[in-house]
């Protein structure tokens, strides 16, 4: 069933997928300039199942055996920006964790669907 806003809520998240942007670049082509990113793309955790309390799925780095599962796309593809919180677990949070190592640190995540308006609509 489409909600009007692009999505299936009948699918885990609508039916979109999440990636984390590596690296955002274009090339020329005959003449054309194509603006794409490198992504690394996640997928429903083994545990996942959406959260009764919260209503949030839960994801993880997908890899391909040992390798990062990436990927180019057009940055035309990218529906918008995704809010992740981290699945802590029960290990601590070490003193002096920057901010800004979260998405290499932990491996699991909630998406947010409660980040802002359209995000609560859409996932």
């Amino acid at each position: 069933m489409d909600t009007g806003n692009g999505g299936n809520i009948t699918l885990p998240m609508s039916g979109y997928t999440i990636a984390r942007v590596l690296i955002f670049f274009s090339f020329k082509y005959a003449g054309e300039t194509f603006p794409v990113a490198l992504v690394w793309w996640y997928m429903l955790s083994d545990d996942a199942g959406r959260d009764e309390a919260t209503g949030m799925w839960l994801v993880e780095r997908e890899f391909h055996g040992e390798e990062p599962h990436l990927a180019v796309v057009h940055v035309g593809s990218i529906f918008r920006a995704a809010h992740l919180l981290p699945f802590f677990g029960k290990e601590w949070v070490p003193q002096g964790f920057s901010h800004n190592d979260t998405l290499d640190k932990y491996t699991k995540f909630y998406v947010n669907r409660f980040a802002d308006h359209h995000a609560f609509e859409i996932l």
